[in-house]
């Protein structure tokens, strides 16, 4: 799979996506009520995750507000509302969601999460991530999906400088050896600690 294009996926997921809708009119919550039944209370669900994405034209002042935006400003018949951002309110039956709602101007997303399982910063960061991704698909969609890169330029480097993990040739020995050096040089130390 990793040998295709992203272009190329797009279609697979596309076609397989339509031969699914023909059971679009059953609720995913009811499915996974219905999967819990059958197993008991202790049955995990399918998934933690889940991604939302909707398309409309109508009301776009709400749209960001409403998928909780923070800092959007709406006017209703004079009454000004602003939102102040969900974050890390309870997502329902999901760890991590993503809604994301395209408009004609533009598409508008919000991550949700459960904060007793992620950070702020590493929502920010998948955000971060999940941006440069998009923006490495727009630039080169018939690129392979194993090129595609995910992380940013600052992370490869701090990877790379974490990875470098190579000893000099004249250094490298055999464990004994270090050992024994180490001994040498530090003889009051503890060898071993339990």
């Amino acid at each position: 799979m990793t040998d295709q294009s992203f272009s190329q996926f797009l279609r697979d997921v596309s076609h397989d996506i339509r031969k699914l809708s023909r059971h679009r009119l059953y609720p995913l919550m009811m499915i996974l009520d219905d999967l819990r039944n059958e197993k008991g209370n202790a049955f995990s669900e399918l998934f933690k995750v889940i991604i939302v994405s909707q398309k409309t034209e109508e009301h776009q002042d709400l749209l960001s507000f409403g998928i909780g935006k923070k800092g959007v400003a709406v006017d209703i018949d004079g009454l000004k509302y602003e939102s102040i951002g969900l974050g890390c309110l309870p997502t329902g039956r999901f760890d991590l969601a993503l809604a994301i709602v395209e408009t004609s101007t533009g598409c508008v997303a919000s991550f949700h999460y459960n904060a007793s399982i992620y950070q702020e910063t590493t929502i920010q960061r998948l955000a971060h991530n999940y941006l440069n991704l998009l923006q490495n698909i727009v630039s080169d969609p018939h690129k392979n999906l194993a090129d595609i890169g995910i992380i940013s330029d600052e992370e490869k480097l701090q990877l790379d400088i974490w990875n470098r993990t190579a000893l000099d040739p004249k250094e490298k020995s055999d464990f004994i050896k270090q050992f024994e050096k180490r001994v040498r040089a530090t003889p009051k130390a503890p060898a071993i600690v339990f």
